[in-house]
């Protein structure tokens, strides 16, 4: 199990030397290990800023909504991200997330998904997909550690925002793969790692792939707080005409859980 933490760390370090964000799915219950049975919670606010020689401002809204029964699990996921910069607004995304499962043996879970998001500075005006697949238990060690792998597809349609200085299509409908590598470890008594790596490459031209990362470190305050130090990576292999192939997020928050 060190060894796997040990490589997923490496492996997110490396995608981030270049230089360095939509949103990134939890697709992990919020405590290490298989989720208990009822209905919980988790919403996650942060904040950042500067004044003075720098003006500033970066908050970020998450929500998590989960039920679970014998072998059936849903849950929800929902974020909104605003930032500005010597008073102009620099960073206004939305997300959704709604994903259904049923674990039918012990090694293996099926799984369909919907998702819709939004992102001003990205131009993207709208993303939809639908898509599913199977998820299979690599490890999953009581609460100390798990590891899952995903395999699946998706189906997306995506809306961009007109520009003058640019000549793409605005609307494309794109099928992909759709795989994930997800983690969790308990460090110590107080803390614990988490990961998800997604890679989704176009079923018709695996060269235009996407490649997203989210990596915490959660500290546990009380029973139901904790400090989230996290950090989410997106990138495009053929984003759209005058936006970035890689972009980054580095966000610290308190988690409630209910």
């Amino acid at each position: 199990m060190k060894r796997l933490l040990l490589l997923n760390l490496v492996m997110t370090c490396l995608l981030l030397c270049p230089g360095l964000a939509l949103a990134i799915v939890n697709v992990d219950a919020v405590h290490v290990g298989a989720p208990l049975d009822g209905f919980s919670a988790t919403a996650t606010a942060s904040a950042g800023g500067a004044s003075g020689n720098s003006d500033r401002f970066r908050g970020r809204a998450d929500a998590r909504l989960q039920w679970h029964a014998g072998k059936h699990m849903d849950f929800a996921v929902f974020s909104y991200d605003y930032g500005s910069s010597r008073g102009r607004t620099d960073t206004n995304r939305e997300f959704a997330h709604l994903r259904h499962r049923f674990q039918f043996t012990p090694a293996w879970t099926l799984e369909g998904f919907v998702q819709a998001e939004r992102d001003e500075f990205a131009r993207l005006s709208f993303r939809g997909l639908v898509g599913a697949g199977l998820r299979r238990t690599l490890l999953e060690k009581n609460t100390e550690a798990a590891v899952y792998l995903g395999l699946g597809m998706m189906y997306e349609r995506e809306i961009l925002r007109r520009d003058f200085r640019t000549s793409d299509r605005r609307g494309e409908s794109t099928a992909r793969a759709n795989t994930y590598l997800s983690m969790q470890a308990k460090l110590n008594a107080q803390m614990r790692f988490s990961s998800t790596l997604f890679y989704q490459p176009k079923i018709s031209d695996v060269t235009d792939f996407r490649l997203l990362e989210e990596a915490a470190l959660h500290v546990r305050l009380t029973d139901n707080t904790e400090l989230r130090l996290n950090i989410e990576l997106r990138h495009d292999s053929r984003p759209p005409q005058t936006i970035k192939t890689t972009d980054i997020t580095y966000t610290t928050g308190i988690t409630l859980s209910f």
